[in-house]
């Protein structure tokens, strides 16, 4: 019988062996050192006060004291840089190291492993007729060994995966600096000029009514007729545009960014585009987001001085419209069954939020206004409510002026400026996608698939028994809001059902099906209704009692968005460009 020594199989198993155990070491010993820089990172990510240091205190204060000093609050805009740099270096720093750890773990396990499996297939050597006793002794060492060293790591990788990322959230700067921004006391736009601009969705108003001259009745997207220009969007979204003089401003987001688009309305140049990114953000995406509503779906909203914008987790960013970062907030993930879609309103130097969520009964719906200089808190209303991706409405009624909300149940009426509530009726139910509109002294409220309610909003406290003033129970669209020149108001649902109803009384005046779907709200320019499907096809209709098309105009890729027009132009956002329309 050949010696152990001269028996090939047995060299390459006490080979692999050894090999295995050597690497088994290795990984072992590179584990200790990187959980053990790991650990001392950690204690100084915590020791330098790195979310909130002695000297970041001191500049604050001394801003807090001299407001006014320029020079001393682009210290503390450098200082909050440099901060959030290191913030976030730290954090990294931390993420990659745990994920080189956990490898350089199961490199240690599947070495240990191994080298026990081999250790299994020596041969007993000659001559030693007490080695198997031996042998199983110290196989159930090694099993003990191996448990221990396993339980040990998973304790570590655990403890350190914990301190990595439960890092101190970063304030934001605008909060605890109670300095104002430079734009803060500016004198805010007249209602002069936010009619003459399209500052939010739908128009100054919120209504989808173009007041300004003449626009196009028709066009030719694959031939260019009457398109200005055309020019991509890098991002992908459900938002529309908004017009302040000579800048067109829109957003775009992936589940991973999020940005804001500014482009020149007379070339359509993109002059900027800026990512919005919150360090208080929940970690993550949010939960449900449909493909339809997408990461991206509230449009933006702009006083002429700055553009604040709010997507589907829950993050709201403000910039100048030279594209210079202002605030961000974060109001959290919404549990919002199908993405979150309602957009911002401006009202007199504040930016309100509309922020549904859960049902009714959760307290979760709020309402929050903040102010767009600054982005601080103004006031905040918790609504009971149910989820809805309904932008709210401004309108005056007799003396004062009446922020209009739709949710599951209510129709709520609030003063703008303090967030207290005026009247509320009962008169909504379901998913409210579609937004309240005001037709000469009545809001009209949409229950998809169900109603149009008429509501008189005059009154006071629970006006459920005496606010409706009449019912439309035919052509409830689903998603798409309603659009009146205050004599007849046009309703159309996704699958193409337009409708059209008396303001005075209510009489469903005709209807039409359309062969196309709707996603777009419709707007009225000089007398006609322009409805945009999703197919990027828009018909022009005569506002009236009567149905009568005026023609259909192609813009060459699908749509989602509704329209903006200023000053006889009309910007469309396509599936792929941005476009702006203008000619007879």
């Amino acid at each position: 019988m050949p010696e152990p020594a001269d028996n090939p199989r047995e060299n390459r198993l006490r080979s692999w062996h050894a090999a295995a155990t050597r690497s088994a070491v290795a990984a072992g010993l590179l584990a200790a050192v990187v959980a053990g820089v790991l650990a001392v990172n950690h204690r100084r990510f915590l020791a330098a006060e790195v979310v909130d240091s002695p000297a970041m205190q001191q500049l604050r204060e001394q801003l807090r004291q001299s407001p006014a000093d320029a020079a001393l609050r682009e210290r503390v805009r450098l200082a909050d840089l440099a901060l959030r740099q290191e913030y976030f270096a730290r954090r990294q720093f931390a993420a990659w190291g745990g994920r080189l750890l956990a490898g350089l773990l199961g490199a240690l396990a599947l070495s240990l492993l191994a080298a026990e499996a081999l250790h299994k297939k020596l041969p007993l050597p000659c001559g030693a007729p007490d080695y198997a006793a031996a042998q199983t002794r110290a196989a159930a060492r090694g099993r003990w060994a191996v448990a221990g060293v396993g339980l040990a790591a998973g304790a570590c990788a655990v403890v350190l995966a914990t301190l990595s990322t439960a890092a101190p959230e970063l304030p934001l700067l605008a909060e605890p600096a109670a300095a104002p921004s430079p734009l803060a006391d500016e004198t805010p736009p007249t209602d002069e000029e936010l009619a003459r601009n399209w500052p939010r969705f739908r128009g100054s108003d919120g209504l989808g009514v173009y007041r300004g001259p003449t626009v196009a009745e028709s066009w030719d997207g694959p031939s260019g007729r009457n398109i200005l220009w055309k020019s991509p969007i890098p991002l992908e979204g459900e938002s529309s545009p908004v017009v302040w003089a000579n800048r067109v401003l829109l957003t775009g987001a992936t589940k991973d960014r999020r940005a804001v688009f500014c482009y020149d309305a007379d070339t359509g140049r993109l002059l900027w585009h800026r990512d919005v990114i919150d360090p208080a953000s929940p970690a993550g995406p949010p939960e449900n987001v449909m493909e339809d509503t997408g990461y991206a779906a509230p449009t933006p909203v702009t006083d002429g001085r700055r553009v604040c914008a709010i997507f589907a987790n829950g993050d709201i960013g403000c910039f100048d419209l030279d594209g210079n970062r202002l605030w961000t907030k974060a109001l959290g993930n919404p549990k919002n069954p199908y993405g979150h879609a309602s957009s911002l309103v401006y009202w007199r130097g504040l930016v309100l939020a509309l922020f549904d969520q859960g049902q009714a009964g959760d307290g979760l719906s709020h309402l929050v206004a903040l102010e767009m200089a600054t982005g601080r808190q103004r006031w905040s209303v918790r609504r009971d409510v149910a989820t809805s991706w309904a932008t709210p409405i401004i309108f005056r009624a007799s003396d004062d002026e009446q922020l209009v909300t739709a949710a599951d149940p209510w129709v709520i009426a609030y003063d703008p400026a303090d967030g207290d509530e005026l009247w509320r009726a009962k008169a909504v139910s379901g998913d409210v996608a579609p937004s309240p509109i005001v037709a000469g002294n009545l809001v009209l409220v949409v229950t998809p698939d169900e109603k149009l309610a008429a509501l008189r909003a005059d009154g006071r406290g629970d006006v459920t028994a005496s606010a409706v003033a009449w019912q439309a129970d035919e052509g409830a669209p689903d998603i798409v809001s309603p659009v009146s020149d205050g004599k007849v108001v046009l309703m159309v649902t996704s699958a193409g059902l337009a409708t059209c109803w008396s303001v005075t009384d209510g009489r469903k005046l005709w209807e039409h099906q359309f062969d196309t779907n709707f996603r777009s709200s419709p707007t009225l320019a000089g007398g006609r209704f322009y409805l945009l499907s999703v197919r990027g096809e828009m018909h022009v209709l005569r506002a009236g009692e009567k149905f009568e098309l005026l023609g259909v105009s192609k813009l060459g890729e699908p749509s989602s968005c509704s329209p903006a027009m200023v000053n006889g132009r009309i910007y469309l956002r396509g599936s792929r460009n941005l476009y702006c329309i203008a000619g007879p």
